[in-house]
Protein backbone atom coordinates (compact mmCIF):
# COMPACT_ATOMS: atom_id res chain seq x y z
CA UNK A 1 0.00 0.00 0.00
CA UNK A 2 1.27 3.24 -0.99
CA UNK A 3 -0.11 6.50 0.54
CA UNK A 4 0.58 10.52 -0.46
CA UNK A 5 -0.74 13.45 -0.44
CA UNK A 6 -1.87 14.86 -4.03
CA UNK A 7 -3.41 18.69 -5.16
CA UNK A 8 -5.87 18.19 -7.41
CA UNK A 9 -7.10 21.93 -9.03
CA UNK A 10 -10.61 23.31 -8.74
CA UNK A 11 -11.13 23.08 -12.59
CA UNK A 12 -8.16 23.75 -15.41
CA UNK A 13 -8.92 27.68 -15.00
CA UNK A 14 -8.49 27.62 -10.91
CA UNK A 15 -5.22 29.10 -9.33
CA UNK A 16 -7.03 26.96 -6.14
CA UNK A 17 -7.02 23.68 -5.33
CA UNK A 18 -7.68 20.87 -3.22
CA UNK A 19 -5.09 18.59 -0.96
CA UNK A 20 -6.43 14.60 -1.12
CA UNK A 21 -4.88 11.37 -0.14
CA UNK A 22 -4.62 8.95 -2.76
CA UNK A 23 -4.42 5.20 -1.72
CA UNK A 24 -3.18 2.43 -3.92
CA UNK A 25 -3.53 -0.87 -2.90
CA UNK A 26 -3.41 -3.78 -4.81
CA UNK A 27 -2.79 -2.22 -7.89
CA UNK A 28 -6.61 -0.37 -6.57
CA UNK A 29 -6.23 3.80 -6.48
CA UNK A 30 -8.38 5.41 -4.40
CA UNK A 31 -8.94 9.31 -3.93
CA UNK A 32 -10.13 11.21 -0.62
CA UNK A 33 -10.55 14.62 -0.22
CA UNK A 34 -9.26 15.97 3.17
CA UNK A 35 -11.39 18.98 2.50
CA UNK A 36 -8.53 21.29 2.63
CA UNK A 37 -8.20 23.93 0.33
CA UNK A 38 -5.27 25.96 -0.78
CA UNK A 39 -3.43 27.84 -3.28
CA UNK A 40 -1.66 25.71 -6.06
CA UNK A 41 1.49 27.44 -6.70
CA UNK A 42 1.83 26.86 -2.32
CA UNK A 43 1.67 23.24 -2.67
CA UNK A 44 5.48 21.35 -2.38
CA UNK A 45 4.71 18.05 -3.75
CA UNK A 46 7.96 16.68 -3.04
CA UNK A 47 7.80 17.63 0.55
CA UNK A 48 4.14 16.91 0.99
CA UNK A 49 3.76 20.04 2.84
CA UNK A 50 2.02 23.62 1.81
CA UNK A 51 5.16 26.78 1.67
CA UNK A 52 5.15 29.83 4.28
CA UNK A 53 3.40 31.51 1.53
CA UNK A 54 0.06 30.08 2.31
CA UNK A 55 -2.65 31.28 5.11
CA UNK A 56 -2.66 28.80 7.69
CA UNK A 57 0.13 26.88 6.62
CA UNK A 58 1.66 25.77 10.11
CA UNK A 59 -1.55 24.83 10.74
CA UNK A 60 -2.20 22.43 7.18
CA UNK A 61 1.31 21.03 7.32
CA UNK A 62 0.39 19.74 10.91
CA UNK A 63 -3.12 18.33 10.19
CA UNK A 64 -0.74 16.69 7.15
CA UNK A 65 1.30 14.98 9.30
CA UNK A 66 -1.16 13.92 11.48
CA UNK A 67 -3.16 12.46 8.32
CA UNK A 68 0.32 10.79 7.47
CA UNK A 69 1.03 9.18 10.55
CA UNK A 70 -2.79 7.80 10.74
CA UNK A 71 -2.41 5.85 7.15
CA UNK A 72 0.86 5.04 7.99
CA UNK A 73 -0.21 2.74 10.78
CA UNK A 74 -3.73 1.66 9.31
CA UNK A 75 -5.61 3.06 7.12
CA UNK A 76 -9.10 4.98 7.69
CA UNK A 77 -10.82 2.42 5.25
CA UNK A 78 -9.56 -0.30 7.74
CA UNK A 79 -10.97 1.27 10.72
CA UNK A 80 -14.39 1.01 9.08
CA UNK A 81 -16.37 -1.66 7.34
CA UNK A 82 -18.70 0.21 5.45
CA UNK A 83 -19.04 3.82 4.73
CA UNK A 84 -21.00 6.18 2.34
CA UNK A 85 -19.33 9.37 0.70
CA UNK A 86 -22.43 11.48 2.48
CA UNK A 87 -20.03 14.15 4.90
CA UNK A 88 -20.61 14.54 8.74
CA UNK A 89 -21.98 18.05 8.10
CA UNK A 90 -24.39 17.03 5.42
CA UNK A 91 -25.72 14.37 7.56
CA UNK A 92 -26.07 16.60 10.60
CA UNK A 93 -27.86 18.84 8.38
CA UNK A 94 -30.29 16.00 6.83
CA UNK A 95 -30.70 15.30 10.87
CA UNK A 96 -31.75 18.83 11.16
CA UNK A 97 -34.50 19.39 8.80
CA UNK A 98 -36.20 16.01 9.59
CA UNK A 99 -36.33 16.50 13.07
CA UNK A 100 -39.61 17.80 14.42
CA UNK A 101 -38.82 18.83 18.15
CA UNK A 102 -38.20 22.74 18.05
CA UNK A 103 -35.91 21.94 20.91
CA UNK A 104 -33.81 19.34 19.76
CA UNK A 105 -33.58 21.34 16.00
CA UNK A 106 -32.13 24.19 17.88
CA UNK A 107 -29.40 21.95 20.03
CA UNK A 108 -28.54 19.98 16.59
CA UNK A 109 -27.89 23.56 14.90
CA UNK A 110 -26.12 24.75 17.88
CA UNK A 111 -23.52 21.54 17.62
CA UNK A 112 -23.46 21.28 14.09
CA UNK A 113 -22.40 25.48 13.69
CA UNK A 114 -19.66 24.23 16.74
CA UNK A 115 -18.32 21.72 14.93
CA UNK A 116 -17.73 23.79 11.88
CA UNK A 117 -16.23 26.28 13.99
CA UNK A 118 -13.82 23.52 15.17
CA UNK A 119 -13.11 22.13 11.77
CA UNK A 120 -12.23 25.62 10.87
CA UNK A 121 -9.54 25.93 13.16
CA UNK A 122 -7.74 22.88 11.91
CA UNK A 123 -8.28 24.11 8.75
CA UNK A 124 -10.82 21.47 7.58
CA UNK A 125 -14.00 22.68 5.91
CA UNK A 126 -16.10 18.88 6.44
CA UNK A 127 -15.66 15.56 7.69
CA UNK A 128 -16.52 12.09 5.86
CA UNK A 129 -17.74 9.38 8.52
CA UNK A 130 -14.12 7.31 7.88
CA UNK A 131 -12.07 10.36 9.10
CA UNK A 132 -13.52 10.99 12.32
CA UNK A 133 -11.28 9.37 14.68
CA UNK A 134 -11.15 9.11 18.51
CA UNK A 135 -8.28 11.80 18.53
CA UNK A 136 -10.51 14.24 16.59
CA UNK A 137 -13.49 13.86 19.26
CA UNK A 138 -11.29 14.60 21.96
CA UNK A 139 -9.73 17.65 20.16
CA UNK A 140 -13.60 18.52 19.56
CA UNK A 141 -14.00 18.37 23.19
CA UNK A 142 -11.53 20.30 23.77
CA UNK A 143 -12.35 22.98 21.32
CA UNK A 144 -15.63 23.42 22.75
CA UNK A 145 -14.01 23.72 26.18
CA UNK A 146 -11.21 26.15 25.32
CA UNK A 147 -13.90 28.20 23.41
CA UNK A 148 -16.35 29.28 25.98
CA UNK A 149 -18.36 26.26 27.07
CA UNK A 150 -18.47 24.99 30.58
CA UNK A 151 -17.30 21.70 31.11
CA UNK A 152 -20.86 20.63 31.89
CA UNK A 153 -21.98 22.49 28.84
CA UNK A 154 -19.23 20.61 26.50
CA UNK A 155 -19.98 17.22 27.84
CA UNK A 156 -23.60 17.51 26.91
CA UNK A 157 -22.90 19.02 23.34
CA UNK A 158 -20.27 15.91 22.77
CA UNK A 159 -23.34 13.28 24.68
CA UNK A 160 -25.48 14.95 21.70
CA UNK A 161 -22.45 15.07 18.72
CA UNK A 162 -22.55 10.95 19.67
CA UNK A 163 -25.94 10.48 18.99
CA UNK A 164 -26.17 12.24 15.59
CA UNK A 165 -23.14 10.04 14.62
CA UNK A 166 -24.79 7.01 16.08
CA UNK A 167 -28.04 7.93 13.78
CA UNK A 168 -25.57 7.25 10.55
CA UNK A 169 -24.18 4.55 12.41
CA UNK A 170 -27.94 2.94 12.47
CA UNK A 171 -28.93 4.23 8.68
CA UNK A 172 -25.45 1.57 7.67
CA UNK A 173 -23.93 5.08 6.84
CA UNK A 174 -21.14 3.56 8.61
CA UNK A 175 -19.81 0.87 10.72
CA UNK A 176 -16.86 1.47 12.90
CA UNK A 177 -14.17 -1.28 14.06
CA UNK A 178 -12.51 1.20 15.91
CA UNK A 179 -15.50 3.38 18.01
CA UNK A 180 -14.59 6.85 17.90
CA UNK A 181 -16.02 7.65 21.32
CA UNK A 182 -13.80 5.14 22.59
CA UNK A 183 -13.03 4.92 26.01
CA UNK A 184 -14.18 8.72 26.42
CA UNK A 185 -15.58 9.62 29.91
CA UNK A 186 -16.91 12.82 30.54
CA UNK A 187 -16.99 13.76 34.36
CA UNK A 188 -19.99 16.30 35.31
CA UNK A 189 -19.09 19.23 37.81
CA UNK A 190 -20.75 18.36 41.22
CA UNK A 191 -22.75 21.44 40.92
CA UNK A 192 -25.66 19.07 39.04
CA UNK A 193 -27.23 17.80 42.05
CA UNK A 194 -27.27 20.09 44.69
CA UNK A 195 -30.36 21.23 46.34
CA UNK A 196 -32.12 23.16 48.82
CA UNK A 197 -32.52 22.27 52.30
CA UNK A 198 -35.66 22.24 54.33
CA UNK A 199 -35.05 25.12 55.92
CA UNK A 200 -34.77 27.35 53.05
CA UNK A 201 -37.88 25.56 51.64
CA UNK A 202 -39.55 26.84 54.93
CA UNK A 203 -37.52 30.51 54.87
CA UNK A 204 -39.26 30.45 51.03
CA UNK A 205 -42.94 30.03 51.98
CA UNK A 206 -42.96 32.51 54.69
CA UNK A 207 -41.08 35.49 53.24
CA UNK A 208 -42.75 38.55 52.26
CA UNK A 209 -40.88 39.20 48.69
CA UNK A 210 -40.65 42.70 47.64
CA UNK A 211 -40.96 43.70 43.90
CA UNK A 212 -41.86 47.14 42.06
CA UNK A 213 -41.29 44.70 38.45
CA UNK A 214 -43.87 43.06 36.84
CA UNK A 215 -43.02 39.47 35.76
CA UNK A 216 -44.80 39.86 32.55
CA UNK A 217 -45.49 42.58 30.67
CA UNK A 218 -49.22 43.75 30.90
CA UNK A 219 -49.34 41.16 34.03
CA UNK A 220 -49.50 41.87 37.62
CA UNK A 221 -47.61 38.84 38.55
CA UNK A 222 -44.99 39.99 41.81
CA UNK A 223 -41.88 38.30 42.94
CA UNK A 224 -44.41 36.30 45.64
CA UNK A 225 -46.44 34.79 42.78
CA UNK A 226 -42.92 33.73 41.24
CA UNK A 227 -41.87 32.23 44.69
CA UNK A 228 -45.65 30.40 44.57
CA UNK A 229 -44.74 28.67 41.51
CA UNK A 230 -41.51 27.51 42.42
CA UNK A 231 -42.98 26.26 45.22
CA UNK A 232 -45.53 24.36 43.18
CA UNK A 233 -43.53 22.91 41.03
CA UNK A 234 -41.53 21.19 44.11
CA UNK A 235 -44.66 20.30 46.10
CA UNK A 236 -46.15 18.82 42.44
CA UNK A 237 -43.35 15.96 42.95
CA UNK A 238 -40.78 18.41 41.18
CA UNK A 239 -42.49 18.87 38.15
CA UNK A 240 -40.13 20.76 35.35
CA UNK A 241 -40.48 24.21 34.60
CA UNK A 242 -41.58 23.44 30.89
CA UNK A 243 -44.85 21.25 32.38
CA UNK A 244 -45.64 24.40 35.35
CA UNK A 245 -45.11 26.72 31.79
CA UNK A 246 -47.59 24.73 29.69
CA UNK A 247 -50.17 23.75 32.34
CA UNK A 248 -53.57 24.34 31.54
CA UNK A 249 -56.71 23.83 33.68
CA UNK A 250 -57.82 21.05 31.26
CA UNK A 251 -54.76 19.21 32.72
CA UNK A 252 -56.91 19.30 35.98
CA UNK A 253 -59.46 16.29 36.98
CA UNK A 254 -61.82 15.61 39.87
CA UNK A 255 -62.16 12.05 40.46
CA UNK A 256 -63.71 10.45 43.83
CA UNK A 257 -63.02 13.55 45.59
CA UNK A 258 -59.33 13.50 44.86
CA UNK A 259 -57.90 16.92 42.72
CA UNK A 260 -55.82 15.59 40.50
CA UNK A 261 -53.14 16.64 37.24
CA UNK A 262 -52.72 14.59 34.24
CA UNK A 263 -49.95 16.42 31.77
CA UNK A 264 -47.91 14.94 29.19
CA UNK A 265 -44.43 15.66 29.62
CA UNK A 266 -43.04 17.98 27.13
CA UNK A 267 -39.63 16.56 27.68
CA UNK A 268 -40.04 13.17 27.51
CA UNK A 269 -43.52 12.64 25.99
CA UNK A 270 -44.05 10.65 28.69
CA UNK A 271 -48.05 10.91 30.68
CA UNK A 272 -47.91 11.79 34.20
CA UNK A 273 -50.58 11.96 36.60
CA UNK A 274 -50.77 13.28 39.99
CA UNK A 275 -52.58 14.20 42.98
CA UNK A 276 -52.39 17.42 44.39
CA UNK A 277 -51.62 17.80 48.20
CA UNK A 278 -52.80 20.88 50.18
CA UNK A 279 -49.66 22.65 50.40
CA UNK A 280 -49.51 22.76 45.90
CA UNK A 281 -52.86 23.93 46.14
CA UNK A 282 -52.23 26.45 48.27
CA UNK A 283 -49.78 27.41 45.50
CA UNK A 284 -52.33 27.56 43.43
CA UNK A 285 -54.17 30.56 45.18
CA UNK A 286 -53.03 33.70 43.14
CA UNK A 287 -54.23 31.78 39.56
CA UNK A 288 -57.70 30.73 41.69
CA UNK A 289 -58.29 34.09 43.33
CA UNK A 290 -58.44 35.75 39.74
CA UNK A 291 -60.91 33.30 38.36
CA UNK A 292 -62.87 32.39 41.27
CA UNK A 293 -62.90 35.63 43.47
CA UNK A 294 -65.54 34.55 45.99
CA UNK A 295 -62.67 31.66 46.94
CA UNK A 296 -60.11 33.94 48.18
CA UNK A 297 -62.85 34.69 51.03
CA UNK A 298 -63.45 31.10 51.72
CA UNK A 299 -60.11 30.71 52.10
CA UNK A 300 -59.57 33.80 54.51
CA UNK A 301 -62.52 32.91 56.52
CA UNK A 302 -61.49 28.91 57.34
CA UNK A 303 -58.03 30.14 58.20
CA UNK A 304 -59.30 32.05 60.62
CA UNK A 305 -61.23 29.18 61.93
CA UNK A 306 -58.32 27.15 62.19
CA UNK A 307 -56.35 29.59 63.81
CA UNK A 308 -58.66 29.85 66.48
CA UNK A 309 -58.51 26.07 66.91
CA UNK A 310 -54.66 25.78 66.95
CA UNK A 311 -55.20 28.71 69.99
CA UNK A 312 -57.58 26.45 72.02
CA UNK A 313 -55.08 23.31 71.85
CA UNK A 314 -52.25 25.59 72.70
CA UNK A 315 -54.16 27.32 75.83
CA UNK A 316 -55.68 24.07 76.85
CA UNK A 317 -52.52 22.24 76.53
CA UNK A 318 -50.47 24.58 79.02
CA UNK A 319 -53.23 24.92 81.63
CA UNK A 320 -53.53 20.53 81.75
CA UNK A 321 -51.69 19.27 84.52
CA UNK A 322 -48.58 17.08 83.45
CA UNK A 323 -48.93 14.54 86.75
CA UNK A 324 -52.70 13.77 86.06
CA UNK A 325 -51.78 9.92 86.72
CA UNK A 326 -49.89 10.82 90.21
CA UNK A 327 -53.02 12.98 91.22
CA UNK A 328 -55.29 9.85 90.30
CA UNK A 329 -53.25 7.65 93.03
CA UNK A 330 -52.78 10.37 95.49
CA UNK A 331 -57.02 10.89 95.33
CA UNK A 332 -57.50 6.97 95.81
CA UNK A 333 -55.34 6.76 98.89
CA UNK A 334 -56.90 10.21 100.62
CA UNK A 335 -60.03 8.77 99.79
CA UNK A 336 -59.40 6.22 101.97
CA UNK A 337 -58.78 7.69 104.95
CA UNK A 338 -61.83 9.10 107.41
CA UNK A 339 -59.05 11.97 108.85
CA UNK A 340 -60.75 15.38 108.15
CA UNK A 341 -57.55 17.45 107.75
CA UNK A 342 -57.00 15.26 104.39
CA UNK A 343 -60.57 15.86 102.84
CA UNK A 344 -59.58 19.38 100.89
CA UNK A 345 -56.46 17.78 99.80
CA UNK A 346 -58.01 15.22 98.14
CA UNK A 347 -60.60 17.54 96.98
CA UNK A 348 -57.95 19.70 95.41
CA UNK A 349 -56.94 17.15 93.37
CA UNK A 350 -59.89 15.17 92.62
CA UNK A 351 -60.80 18.72 90.99
CA UNK A 352 -57.47 18.61 89.45
CA UNK A 353 -58.20 15.64 87.65
CA UNK A 354 -61.36 16.32 86.57
CA UNK A 355 -60.29 19.66 84.97
CA UNK A 356 -57.65 17.53 82.87
CA UNK A 357 -60.16 15.33 81.93
CA UNK A 358 -62.21 18.37 80.53
CA UNK A 359 -59.02 19.62 79.16
CA UNK A 360 -58.07 16.61 77.34
CA UNK A 361 -62.06 16.70 76.06
CA UNK A 362 -61.39 20.38 74.74
CA UNK A 363 -58.19 19.58 73.34
CA UNK A 364 -59.81 16.08 71.51
CA UNK A 365 -62.52 18.50 70.22
CA UNK A 366 -60.46 21.33 68.42
CA UNK A 367 -58.45 18.58 66.62
CA UNK A 368 -61.44 17.18 65.41
CA UNK A 369 -62.58 20.83 64.24
CA UNK A 370 -59.07 21.20 62.69
CA UNK A 371 -59.29 17.68 60.84
CA UNK A 372 -63.11 18.96 59.51
CA UNK A 373 -61.60 22.36 58.78
CA UNK A 374 -59.02 20.67 56.79
CA UNK A 375 -61.51 18.93 54.54
CA UNK A 376 -63.76 22.11 54.05
CA UNK A 377 -60.39 23.75 52.64
CA UNK A 378 -59.81 21.06 50.43
CA UNK A 379 -63.34 20.88 49.45
CA UNK A 380 -63.04 24.98 48.68
CA UNK A 381 -60.19 23.87 45.92
CA UNK A 382 -62.16 21.36 44.70
CA UNK A 383 -65.54 22.97 43.95
CA UNK A 384 -63.23 26.44 42.31
CA UNK A 385 -61.10 23.72 40.15
CA UNK A 386 -64.36 22.02 39.23
CA UNK A 387 -65.99 25.40 38.15
CA UNK A 388 -62.95 26.40 36.27
CA UNK A 389 -62.61 22.97 34.16
CA UNK A 390 -66.11 23.15 33.08
CA UNK A 391 -66.53 26.84 31.95
CA UNK A 392 -65.06 28.86 29.04
CA UNK A 393 -61.29 29.14 31.15
CA UNK A 394 -60.42 25.15 30.76
CA UNK A 395 -57.88 25.77 27.72
CA UNK A 396 -56.66 29.17 29.47
CA UNK A 397 -52.81 28.47 30.94
CA UNK A 398 -52.51 28.17 35.01
CA UNK A 399 -49.84 30.60 35.49
CA UNK A 400 -50.36 33.27 32.81
CA UNK A 401 -46.60 32.31 31.16
CA UNK A 402 -48.28 32.67 27.83
CA UNK A 403 -51.24 33.83 25.50
CA UNK A 404 -53.33 31.52 24.96
CA UNK A 405 -53.86 32.59 21.22
CA UNK A 406 -50.13 32.11 20.87
CA UNK A 407 -50.76 28.12 21.37
CA UNK A 408 -54.72 27.79 20.04
CA UNK A 409 -53.89 25.15 17.61
CA UNK A 410 -52.77 22.78 20.41
CA UNK A 411 -56.57 21.50 21.97
CA UNK A 412 -55.41 18.47 23.45
CA UNK A 413 -52.80 17.63 26.96
CA UNK A 414 -49.85 17.05 24.50
CA UNK A 415 -47.38 20.29 23.45
CA UNK A 416 -46.08 17.98 20.35
CA UNK A 417 -44.46 19.64 17.30
CA UNK A 418 -44.36 23.69 18.75
CA UNK A 419 -43.53 26.30 15.34
CA UNK A 420 -40.08 27.96 15.78
CA UNK A 421 -42.16 30.94 17.55
CA UNK A 422 -44.13 28.82 19.97
CA UNK A 423 -41.08 27.43 21.11
CA UNK A 424 -38.62 30.72 21.07
CA UNK A 425 -41.57 32.04 23.49
CA UNK A 426 -41.62 28.79 25.54
CA UNK A 427 -37.83 29.41 26.07
CA UNK A 428 -37.57 32.80 26.50
CA UNK A 429 -40.42 32.43 29.59
CA UNK A 430 -38.28 29.83 30.95
CA UNK A 431 -35.57 32.37 31.14
CA UNK A 432 -37.11 34.99 32.34
CA UNK A 433 -38.39 32.95 35.11
CA UNK A 434 -35.31 31.89 35.96
CA UNK A 435 -33.84 35.69 35.97
CA UNK A 436 -36.58 36.13 38.85
CA UNK A 437 -35.88 33.21 40.98
CA UNK A 438 -32.32 35.17 40.86
CA UNK A 439 -33.69 37.91 42.34
CA UNK A 440 -36.11 35.77 44.92
CA UNK A 441 -32.77 33.68 45.88
CA UNK A 442 -31.56 37.34 47.10
CA UNK A 443 -33.95 38.46 48.64
CA UNK A 444 -34.44 35.11 50.71
CA UNK A 445 -30.33 34.47 51.89
CA UNK A 446 -30.49 31.87 50.11
CA UNK A 447 -26.64 30.60 49.24
CA UNK A 448 -27.43 28.03 46.47
CA UNK A 449 -28.00 29.56 42.85
CA UNK A 450 -32.11 29.39 42.60
CA UNK A 451 -32.96 27.74 39.12
CA UNK A 452 -36.30 26.33 37.79
CA UNK A 453 -34.83 22.58 37.96
CA UNK A 454 -33.54 23.15 41.52
CA UNK A 455 -37.30 22.51 42.36
CA UNK A 456 -36.93 19.09 40.64
CA UNK A 457 -33.47 18.33 42.82
CA UNK A 458 -35.22 19.47 46.00
CA UNK A 459 -38.10 17.15 45.66
CA UNK A 460 -35.56 14.01 44.78
CA UNK A 461 -33.57 14.85 47.49
CA UNK A 462 -36.14 15.14 50.14
CA UNK A 463 -37.48 12.01 48.57
CA UNK A 464 -34.40 10.46 50.06
CA UNK A 465 -34.19 12.00 53.14
CA UNK A 466 -38.32 10.05 53.64
CA UNK A 467 -36.69 6.93 52.65
CA UNK A 468 -38.08 6.74 49.22
CA UNK A 469 -36.86 3.42 47.31
CA UNK A 470 -35.38 4.33 43.44
CA UNK A 471 -38.02 2.94 41.92
CA UNK A 472 -40.76 4.78 43.13
CA UNK A 473 -38.40 7.94 42.95
CA UNK A 474 -38.11 7.35 39.35
CA UNK A 475 -42.25 6.35 39.16
CA UNK A 476 -42.64 10.26 40.68
CA UNK A 477 -40.26 12.03 38.82
CA UNK A 478 -41.55 10.60 35.73
CA UNK A 479 -38.57 8.69 34.52
CA UNK A 480 -38.91 6.03 32.01
CA UNK A 481 -35.28 4.89 32.56
CA UNK A 482 -34.30 3.63 36.42
CA UNK A 483 -30.60 4.98 35.16
CA UNK A 484 -31.73 8.04 34.35
CA UNK A 485 -33.13 8.40 38.52
CA UNK A 486 -29.87 6.67 39.22
CA UNK A 487 -28.01 9.40 38.50
CA UNK A 488 -29.83 11.64 40.98
CA UNK A 489 -29.81 8.95 43.84
CA UNK A 490 -28.18 5.50 44.88
CA UNK A 491 -30.46 2.10 46.57
CA UNK A 492 -32.87 2.98 49.57
CA UNK A 493 -35.94 1.42 51.27
CA UNK A 494 -39.18 1.33 49.54
CA UNK A 495 -41.74 3.50 50.40
CA UNK A 496 -44.84 4.82 48.48
CA UNK A 497 -45.08 7.83 46.28
CA UNK A 498 -48.03 9.16 47.65
CA UNK A 499 -47.21 8.66 51.46
CA UNK A 500 -44.07 10.63 50.99
CA UNK A 501 -46.01 13.48 49.04
CA UNK A 502 -48.17 13.87 51.94
CA UNK A 503 -45.55 13.64 54.24
CA UNK A 504 -43.87 16.67 52.40
CA UNK A 505 -47.06 18.53 52.17
CA UNK A 506 -47.55 17.85 56.19
CA UNK A 507 -44.06 18.58 56.44
CA UNK A 508 -44.31 22.42 55.59
CA UNK A 509 -47.87 23.53 56.22
CA UNK A 510 -48.81 25.52 59.12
Amino acid sequence: MSVKIVYRPVNKESKDGYLKVRIIENRVQKIKSLGIKIEGKNWLDSKQRVSKNETNHDAINNKLTEVLKDLNHYDNDIQVLTTSNKTILEFFQNTIDTTINQGTKLKYIGIRNKFINYLASISYSDLKFNQLTNQKVREFHKYMCDNGNEIDSANYNLRSFKTVINKAIQLKLVTYINDPFFNITLKFSSKRNKALTADDIKTLISINLVDSRKFIKGRNINLNEVRNIFLFQFFSQGLRSSDVILLRWSNFQIQNDVIKIDYTQFKTKKGMTLILTPMALKMLNNPLFRLVPTLKEQIEDIELRKEDHINEILKYKQLSTPTANNDVMQVVQLASIADDNYKPIAKEHANKQANNIAYKGIIAMNEELLKKIEYDVYNAYLIAIQSIVTSDKVNDFVFYFLNNNDYSNFTNKIFDNLSHKQYSILTSRRAYYNQMLKLIQKQAKIQLTLTSHIARHTYTQLLLENQASVIDISQSLGHSDLRTTQKYISKLPSSNVTTINTLLSNQFST
